[in-house]
């Protein structure tokens, strides 16, 4: 069905009329059985689930580890922190290497 025009209006004042029908019991009929107007359902698989909790506890992980920054703040302070060179140097061409490949 084409709907335009004119048409659209006409056309959704009835699904209005017709949804509000169907939501509504009739009072001209009380003793009568309404027909049970059923909603949508959604059926997620145990994959899909587990995705989802494993996104949520993702979503609910702090981007910065504010008690690893307190650790290497209080070394800072006290003058105690020290940076390895080797390793840095290692972590940054491993990094480097793997952006590569990828």
């Amino acid at each position: 069905m084409e709907i335009t025009g004119k048409n659209i209006t006409t056309t959704l004042e009835a699904y209005t009329n017709k949804v509000q029908q169907t939501k509504q019991p009739a009072a001209s009929d009380p003793g009568k059985e309404q027909p049970t107007v059923k909603g949508d359902t959604v059926s997620l698989s145990k994959e899909a689930r587990e995705v989802a909790a494993v996104t949520q506890k993702i979503e609910e992980t702090p981007d910065i580890r504010e008690d690893k920054v307190a650790e290497i703040r209080e070394k800072i302070n006290n003058g105690t922190y020290t940076v390895d060179g080797q390793k840095a140097a290692t972590n940054l061409l491993a990094e480097s290497l793997i952006n590569e490949l990828v």
